[in-house]
This record gives C-alpha cells, sequence and structure tokens, in this order.
C-alpha cells in the first residue's frame, strides 16, 4: 500500500532552515503529493533522509524525492539512515523523532 504523506511541523522547520523561505514553501508541498510504495507508517524517516541526503541542494531534493518513490530504502542509505544508529544521525543533523 502506498501512503500519501503529511508534512510535520520538524519537516516544515528543517525545508525553511536548509532551503531559505524562496524555496521551502514549495518544497512542503512535495512530501506531501507523495507516494511512498509499501510504506504504511514513519514516513517522516523518509522525509527527513530526502533533506538530509539532499544537503540543500534542490536538484538533489527533488532526485532523492524520486528516487523515493521507486525505493525509499535507497535515500535512507545515502542520507546514513540505513543502520542501526539512525536516531544518532537524525540527533547530529538537529532532528528528534519520539519513539
Amino acid at each position: 500500500m502506498d501512503k500519501l504523506v503529511k508534512v510535520s511541523q520538524q519537516l516544515q522547520e528543517a525545508l525553511f532552515k536548509l532551503f531559505g523561505k524562496e524555496f521551502a514553501h514549495t518544497l512542503i508541498n512535495e512530501p506531501e503529493n507523495t507516494k511512498f510504495p509499501l510504506v504504511s507508517n514513519n514516513t517522516e524517516n523518509i522525509n527527513l533522509a530526502i533533506i538530509i541526503a539532499s544537503n540543500s541542494d534542490i536538484e538533489k531534493f527533488y532526485s532523492f524525492l524520486e528516487l523515493s518513490t521507486i525505493d525509499w530504502r535507497d535515500t535512507l542509505v545515502s542520507a546514513g539512515l540505513a543502520d542501526e544508529n539512525w536516531l544518532d544521525v537524525l540527533k547530529k543533523y538537529g532532528f528528534n523523532i519520539p519513539r
């Protein structure tokens, strides 16, 4: 089942911080309008992985967003979120995921 995602406050803040006001308003709608295959929950990690892997580069953001609609696991790997230390990686970038 594909799940349409809702953008959290944390994602919105990250987009403004990394891409600036000029682009953040546009980018906020992208994850909301994207379906990730085989995800029943926890799309937050995929969205954060897209943001981290893009490294404030809009072209990379769209590339990783597109990649995630095919196989989001590759995006997790690119962002360093595919291993057991994924929470530590998120914290390093200033993100907080409640458990």
